[in-house]
């Protein structure tokens, strides 16, 4: 239902401009405090420019080059900016909602501390943004490459993750609600007490990465890889179809087993996978 609402949003904008001013160049120019209201604007250059506190509703954006644009503290709703290049820009304190951000190039962009409502980011290239104490509800990331992006104390509920790549990302004291990953790649990243309520790992790979004081809660993990990964202090609690196969060459030092998962120690155990205790005694004995 929301899938459909942003699509109906944004399909509309572009005939409903009420003013043209596409393919400007507006580089290095100083466009803060100002409001874009039903502007059509697409293909326009924004390299350099400072947009602090800028206000973008139903705005087309189609296309438009914003590169190193500062669009600290801005207000954007219900805006189409597909196929937009925004690497190494700021959406620091930015307010999002019903903004089109699909097929863009959102390289090291800085969107900490942002809230991203209704957004969809599918099929972008996110490499290296940085989301720290970011809040993201009810968007897409789908087919979304995230290497080394930096998740640190965000806050993601309801966002779906399917399909995206994501080595190299880490994710730091952030809390994921109700949040798809299927077939994702999370391999050779950094789970840093990050927490997981409700979530679908469905064919999802975090191998070779390393999940220190997480927490995984009533999570999906149906044919999920988890080859050659560190867990360290996590924690398991009621979890759907947890499968010691999946878990080939990892190694677990004091974890948590709550609830359902009470006895996957023990199935651990019997598979040959290493679980050990840091106090001394190797857990195969207590």
């Amino acid at each position: 239902q929301n899938g459909l609402m942003m699509q109906r949003t944004w399909g509309k904008i572009a005939e409903e401009a009420a003013l043209k001013m596409d393919q400007c160049d507006f580089t290095g120019a100083v466009v803060t405090d100002i409001a874009f209201y039903r502007v059509c604007m697409e293909q326009s250059v924004f390299v350099k420019t400072q947009m602090d506190s800028i206000k973008i509703y139903a705005c087309d954006m189609r296309g438009c080059i914003l590169e190193q644009a500062n669009l600290r503290e801005g207000r954007i709703c219900a805006s189409d900016f597909r196929s937009a290049v925004l690497a190494d820009a700021i959406f620091y304190k930015s307010r999002c909602r019903l903004v089109n951000l699909e097929d863009s190039d959102m390289s090291r962009l800085h969107a900490s501390a942002a809230k991203f409502t209704l957004c969809s980011f599918e099929r972008s290239d996110c490499s290296r943004i940085d989301l720290t104490m970011a809040v993201v509800k009810e968007s897409s990331f789908q087919d979304v490459i995230l290497k080394d992006a930096e998740l640190t104390r965000a806050s993601f509920s309801r966002v779906s993750f399917v399909n995206c790549i994501a080595s190299g990302m880490l994710s730091s004291y952030s809390t994921f609600k109700e949040c798809l990953f299927k077939n994702a790649f999370l391999g050779q990243s950094s789970f840093n007490y990050s927490e997981f309520f409700n979530c679908s790992f469905a064919f999802a790979s975090f191998a070779d990465s390393t999940v220190s004081g997480a927490r995984f809660d009533g999570c999906d993990f149906t044919e999920t890889n988890f080859s050659n990964t560190c867990f360290i202090g996590v924690t398991f609690k009621d979890s759907k179809n947890l499968d010691a196969d999946s878990f080939k060459e990892a190694r677990f030092i004091n974890p948590v087993f709550e609830g359902m998962d009470k006895s996957f120690e023990r199935t651990l155990i019997a598979k040959g996978i290493e679980v050990r205790r840091t106090g001394g005694l190797d857990a195969g004995k207590l």
